[in-house]
């Protein structure tokens, strides 16, 4: 509530700004009022369809159970940001909503295949895997994630939840430990590593 409040007092000059429209809009799906934030959103779309207003729009059709014009919302943003993992997700829980794991599988192998070297979306692709019960596949695509990335943290801690799910806890703690070698204020990693010794 001061979140809204705070976006509808800003400068008139602002309002019609897709960025600005956009922020209120998480503020009013927040409180739960969906009606005022799908007609901002149809407003911010006129403006400019930038990625935040088309995931919002993605957010409400599949609200309303309407996935296929939700997808294509996320389709067309990913179109301008292909490593946003927010859009990925969506678009993954689009098709998980309608029971068509196979076919959201199969679209995370396509955006992979279109930009191969990417670290971020080979993460997303191993970290979806994982939670799909896939630990194979996921261990493939988290270290091809290193393989463009050595540095990349969210796959190093996606590669210690693998090491854990397979009980491999000193595998996972050496691995947290490299990432707060790196980055001693990485608080997942601390998490994680908390999780590791808890197991043990």
């Amino acid at each position: 509530k001061n979140a809204l409040d705070l976006m509808n007092g800003g400068p008139p000059s602002q309002r019609n700004m897709p960025q600005h429209i956009a922020q209120r809009n998480w503020a009013l799906m927040d409180l739960g009022n969906l009606a005022e934030a799908r007609l901002e959103v149809n407003r911010g779309l006129g403006i400019g369809r930038t990625p935040d207003l088309l995931l919002q729009d993605a957010l409400l059709k599949t609200e309303q159970k309407h996935y296929a014009a939700g997808r294509a919302a996320v389709e067309e943003a990913l179109r301008q940001n292909p490593e946003d993992t927010r859009l990925l997700r969506m678009l993954m829980k689009s098709y998980e909503a309608e029971k068509k794991v196979p076919e959201a599988f199969e679209r995370l192998r396509k955006q992979g295949e279109m930009f191969p070297g990417s670290a971020r979306i080979l993460e997303f692709t191993g970290s979806w895997l994982l939670d799909a019960g896939n630990p194979g596949d996921a261990r493939r695509a988290l270290n091809a994630a290193k393989g463009a990335d050595s540095k990349f943290t969210p796959a190093d801690i996606s590669l210690a939840r693998l090491d854990m799910a397979e009980n491999k806890p000193d595998a996972a703690r050496k691995r947290l430990a490299d990432v707060l070698a790196r980055d001693g204020r990485n608080a997942t990693a601390r998490l994680w590593l908390g999780h590791v010794e808890e197991m043990s």
